[in-house]
This record gives C-alpha cells, structure tokens and sequence, in this order.
C-alpha cells in the first residue's frame, strides 16, 4: 500500500513530505466498477479518434479543393538554332565558306503539366492512409480496454 501511495503521489505531482489522505468506499467502488465493466466501447469519445476525425475532414476537404480547382494545364517551350560543325578552322580562311561549314540542326523542347492530377492522386492515398489509422486506433483501444478490465 506504501509503494503504490508513493507512485500515485509521483503520478500527481504531489509532494512526498505531505500527508495524503484518501477516502474511499470500497462497496461504493466495486459497484461502479461493475456498471463500467458491463458498457461498450465508445470510440467517438476518445480525444485521439476525435482527433482522427478532424484530420481526415481537413483532408477531405484538401482533396475536394484540388478536384475543383481541377483546369489543366500544360507548359512547352522550344528551340531552334543551326551550329556550326568542323574540326579544321584553318581552311575557314582559304575556301568558300559554303563549302566549309557544315551547319547542323539543334532542336529542344519541353512539355510539363499533370500536377493537378498528382496532387488528386496524393490526397486520395492520404484519406486511405486514415482509414488505415482508424483500424490501427480501434485496435489500440480494444488492446486497452481489455488490460483495463484484466487489472481491474
């Protein structure tokens, strides 16, 4: 009884020179145990799963703003430019610079776009990822409950 008053004064805060006086009903409280042993678990009461929830309407509502604001877009850009192509620049000098040069054609471009498309994609694995979260929740708290009852 000394050990466990010691580790509830720790657990409280309470100062360890101070005298604790507890009252308790033993009747009392083995009637109360028994009303709490016989309900079910409420897990829309547990701050984490509230918690949970409010995690997954943010991202529920993240998802339906990237499905509105859904307008495609695409990027491109290129070019085009000749380039100049000889290993032998001291004939450049002697001959006609038609027959010296041999111009080659450089192209480049680029096209971008389906980041909307990713962001959709992205908010949907997030909202499965809760639904995962809520069974691994669930499971934590049966685990709890269960310990709960088995130390009561």
């Amino acid at each position: 009884m000394k050990a466990q008053l010691a580790a509830l004064k720790e657990q409280m805060g309470y100062p360890i020179e101070a005298n604790l006086e507890l009252d308790y009903d033993r009747k009392h409280m083995e009637n109360e145990s028994l009303f709490d042993t016989s309900q079910s678990i409420v897990y829309d009461k547990r701050i984490e799963f509230q918690l949970l929830q409010t995690q997954k309407r943010l991202q529920e509502d993240d998802l339906n703003y990237y499905e509105w604001s859904f307008i495609p877009s695409v990027s491109a850009y290129g070019g085009y430019t000749l380039n100049y192509q000889n290993s032998f620049v001291a004939p450049l000098y002697n001959q006609k610079l038609s027959e010296l040069i041999r111009w080659s054609p450089a192209f480049v471009s680029h096209i971008s776009g389906g980041k909307r498309i990713q962001e959709i994609k992205q908010a949907k694995l997030q909202l499965d990822r809760f639904d995962y979260g809520f069974l691994l929740l669930k499971n934590s708290i049966n685990t709890q409950y269960s310990f709960a009852l088995a130390n009561l």
